[in-house]
Parts: C-alpha cells; structure tokens; sequence
C-alpha cells in the first residue's frame, strides 16, 4: 500500500504533494491568450506529444490549429502524452477547450525541468494570474 499518496492534476499518483504543481484551477482561470503562450513555450522548450489517434500530434499542430475551435477539439480528442526531459504526463482534455488541459499539464511538465531559466518562465506565466501553489501575492492590498 502506498502512503502519502495523492492524484496530481494531471491524474498521476504521487507519493508526496509537489511544490511545483500547478493548481487544478488554471483550467478554468487562464485566459486563451496566457494558454496560447504556455503553449508556444512549450513547443519551444522541446516539450513532445504523443497520441494513439494523431500519430504526427505536435505542439507546432495544436498551435496552428488554435484558432480554430473544431479542429482544435478533433486534434486534442482523446488522452495526450505530454513527455519533456525523461518526464511523462497525460492530458486528458475535456470536450469544451481541450487546450486547457493541455497547458496544465505542459505547465507541470516545464516545472520538472533541471532548467531555472525555464521554471522561471512557466512561473512567471502563470503568476500572472496567481495560479502557481506559494504563488498567491499581496500585491492587492495597498
């Protein structure tokens, strides 16, 4: 039996809670310009996808296919392997904006790399909008 053992947002069992994942929420509170660049960095950051219904799924594919609602949906239809750095995640879109989905999931692969300038920048992303867990500000008091 495993102990201390918890689901991470992107339905991976964990043995103890990460201080760089990202909160479940981000899919509903990014904005489709603030997923489109975590995408794009992604993509840049040599993040790979797999799929068994997409042989040739890219992040390069998702991202020219954005702007147009049922091709995205028809790409990022079923689970998505999400694999950057010797770590692997799977996506699980939902039916109404999948890419959502798909960044939370890039997000948390990004901030397993050795890399600071990269966790840096994911980061930076998503404080944007308080997002990131430790990453709530004080900023609106005052």
């Amino acid at each position: 039996m495993l102990k201390n053992t918890h689901c991470s947002s992107s339905g991976l069992l964990i043995d103890e809670p990460d201080e760089q994942e990202v909160s479940p929420s981000l899919v509903h509170r990014l904005d489709r310009r603030r997923i489109f660049d975590l995408l794009e960095f992604a993509e840049k950051c040599g993040v790979k996808l797999t799929s068994r219904t997409i042989p040739q799924l890219s992040l390069a594919t998702v991202l020219d296919a954005y702007d147009n609602e049922f091709q995205l949906s028809w790409l990022l239809s079923a689970p998505v392997k999400v694999i950057h750095r010797g770590h692997h995640r799977i996506a699980c879109p939902a039916p109404d904006e999948p890419e959502r989905s798909l960044a939370l999931v890039c997000a948390e692969a990004l901030l397993h790399a050795g890399s600071s300038r990269i966790r840096g920048k994911v980061k930076a992303l998503l404080q944007a909008t308080n997002m990131f867990h430790g990453g709530e500000s004080d900023d609106s008091a005052g």
